[in-house]
């Protein structure tokens, strides 16, 4: 019904009553995240972490806040706590991947894109990404290959061709 006053004592109201119950202080965390203090956010958090530190899902989105609030080094921590958990974490693999990629380290993006790949071939949003860093790693040919797979899956996306495109000027494939 989108009464936000209302979800937030409830939530607030179900911590109080139930101090250790993960779930609602994870439905709290995720609440402030979104419609109230990124500050909270983390604070609820960390006492999610300190009722249950096995859930996969608590540190991608710990990373994921850490990312909004441009801490990237604390999302990556997060990040690796995330894929420590659950080693198939597609998205904790890409977000990692996205910060390695930001650093200019690019081995390290284009391994985790790889994982990403061994996990799910499908998943073509990992071939534009490692595309990119192909990109900057002057690997021209198997750039466009990764953007040619990506664009089976999404012919529309402009960025996509305009990547290739590069990677075919840079490549001499100029017809």
């Amino acid at each position: 019904e989108k009464n936000f006053t209302d979800a937030k004592q409830y939530l607030e109201k179900a911590t109080e009553l139930s101090p250790k119950y993960f779930d609602a202080w994870f439905a709290k965390a995720e609440f402030e995240e979104k419609f109230g203090s990124q500050q909270e956010a983390l604070k609820d958090y960390q006492v999610c972490e300190s009722i249950d530190n096995t859930q996969p899902v608590l540190y991608y989105n710990i990373g994921r806040l850490h990312d909004k609030l441009k801490h990237k080094t604390e999302a990556l921590v997060a990040y690796e706590k995330t894929i420590s958990l659950k080693p198939d974490d597609i998205p904790a693999f890409m977000a990692r991947a996205l910060i390695f990629s930001d650093w200019k380290k690019y081995d390290s993006a284009l391994s985790d894109y790889n994982r990403v790949l061994l996990i799910d071939r499908t998943y073509h949003y990992a071939y534009k990404a490692r595309g990119q860093v192909k990109l900057q790693l002057k690997d021209f040919a198997s750039a466009i290959d990764d953007f040619t797979r990506f664009l089976l899956f999404e012919e529309s996306d402009p960025s996509a061709y305009f990547y290739r495109g590069l990677a075919k000027i840079s490549n001499n494939e100029l017809l």
